[in-house]
């Protein structure tokens, strides 16, 4: 059965009319009822007690003379009264004297007459009345009238009372159907307006005001509140017009400065590079060892501020390289990432342990940039001695897959976790090469991707870096 909560309006308003007509008519009809079958009653108790009063005086020669036939004879003449059931004379003594059965109905009279008085039985209305003769009581009168009459007006008042609550019911339907428009035809008006503001986003459109009531007021409200939002709709899309050549102004500005970062500053470290080479190969042999010394120290923190500005390049470029997301294989892009590495590092043993891995919906680039930035990592921080062991994996988890790239090296203090993605932020100082903005371009990779980023580790015993992706639908097609 359908929620009363969840109907629509009109057919509420409807069931409403039709259960409250409903109501009414059948607390007007008990009402009725009740005081029509009280007034049958007290009639009946009337005409019970006439009745016995006319046999009274009819019997009290029988009684007195003791001719018990006589009072039967008497009681005989009851049979032109449909009401009578039975009825009974007592004699002085108590005892029975005459009786009266309408037709085949089994007699059931009391021994001895009750006290004198009426009252209404499942089936009778027996009544006890005295006869008198003079001052003396000379015998008592018992009389039982059945309650076919009471029985049949109740079948009656049922009969028409649920014919006019039927009638009544019908002729509240057709005018609620004609009534409920009213009503429903406002909120209606509402309902459509709000659903076409909110499929179109035109906040230009208004509700037609149909009266006065409520209803009517809270159209003039609804609508003042539509003039409203398309005032702040308009503020609005001029503060992003606004904000959006700002951002183009900061863009063209940022081009600008990562130009003249490119070109300004790699000139003169160029030069630094340049003259303390020279240096090198015209007067090293006249320099002494610290000379010499001091000389490559020069030339390598000239180079290594080349490699920082190129991060830094890099790392301003992210937010304004478009993406293209494609299905990749990440698996054998990591396969590619470290067969580069061993290349680059040819005194050392990389070993990949790589799982299964479901694909991923993201751009190649930037995502290829995530696995060079980890693996190398994995690669920079593992212990000196021994084999270099790296682990990466994945799973799907609803759309997002999850992926790590585990590794067994020096690690980290979990104390300084919030850091580790910061740009310039070094965990390690200068005992391991790095600018301290690789672990930050991957963080704003994958938040780019929307994903999210994470690193564990224990000092002594590796690290593993956590990072999510859109997963791919399509699994057997896919970039490697």
């Amino acid at each position: 059965m359908t929620n009363i909560r969840d109907l629509p309006i009109r057919r509420k308003l409807r069931l409403v009319i039709l259960i409250a007509c409903a109501l009414a008519l059948s607390l007007a009809a008990a009402v009725v009822g009740v005081l029509d079958i009280l007034s049958v009653r007290k009639t009946m108790v009337h005409d019970a007690n006439v009745m016995a009063d006319v046999i009274a005086r009819n019997i009290q020669a029988s009684l007195a003379f003791g001719d018990p036939d006589a009072a039967a004879s008497t009681l005989r003449s009851l049979e032109l009264t449909p009401d009578v059931a039975m009825a009974c004379i007592y004699d002085a003594g108590g005892r029975e004297f005459a009786r009266y059965v309408r037709g085949n109905r089994a007699p059931v009279f009391a021994a001895s007459p009750a006290a004198d008085g009426h009252v209404f039985t499942g089936e009778v209305l027996a009544l006890f009345r005295p006869v008198m003769l003079g001052e003396k009581r000379i015998g008592t009168i018992y009389v039982a009238s059945s309650l076919t009459r009471i029985y049949d007006r109740l079948r009656q008042l049922g009969a028409v009372g649920v014919a006019i609550i039927a009638g009544a019911l019908l002729v509240a339907y057709v005018v609620s159907q004609q009534l409920q428009t009213v009503i429903t035809e406002p909120l209606l008006a509402l309902t459509n307006t709000s659903r076409v503001i909110a499929e179109r986003g035109d906040f230009s459109v208004r509700a037609a005001r149909m009266g006065n009531d409520e209803i009517g007021q809270l159209t003039s409200v609804f609508n003042q509140m539509l003039d409203a939002l398309a005032e702040l709709n308009e503020q609005l899309e001029s503060k992003v017009r606004d904000r959006t050549a700002q951002l183009q102004r900061s863009n063209h500005e940022l081009e600008s400065f990562s130009y003249s970062v490119s070109h300004d500053l790699r000139a003169p470290l160029r030069a630094i590079d340049g003259f303390a080479r020279m240096l090198d190969e015209d007067y090293g042999a006249v320099l002494r060892d610290d000379g010499r010394r001091l000389l490559g120290v020069v030339r390598e923190e000239a180079r290594r501020m080349g490699v920082l500005i190129d991060d830094l390049l890099d790392f301003s470029r992210l937010s304004r390289q478009a993406l293209r997301p494609l299905p990749l294989n990440l698996a054998s892009m990591a396969e590619d990432v470290v067969s580069t590495l061993r290349n680059a590092s040819p005194g050392r043993t990389i070993e990949l342990s790589c799982a299964p891995m479901p694909p991923a919906l993201a751009d190649q680039a930037t995502v290829r940039q995530v696995l060079v930035n980890l693996l190398s990592n994995a690669v920079k921080y593992a212990k000196r001695e021994g084999v270099v062991r790296i682990e990466i994996g994945g799973a799907r988890d609803g759309t997002m897959n999850h992926y790590s790239v585990r590794d067994h090296g020096v690690g980290f203090d979990m104390r300084y976790v919030d850091k580790i993605f910061g740009v310039f932020q070094r965990l390690h100082g200068d005992e391991f090469e790095g600018t301290g903005v690789g672990l930050a371009i991957v963080e704003r990779i994958v938040a780019r991707h929307g994903g999210t980023v994470r690193a564990e580790g224990t000092l002594g015993e590796g690290a593993c870096f956590h990072f999510t992706l859109p997963a791919a639908e399509e699994e057997g097609r896919f970039e490697p």
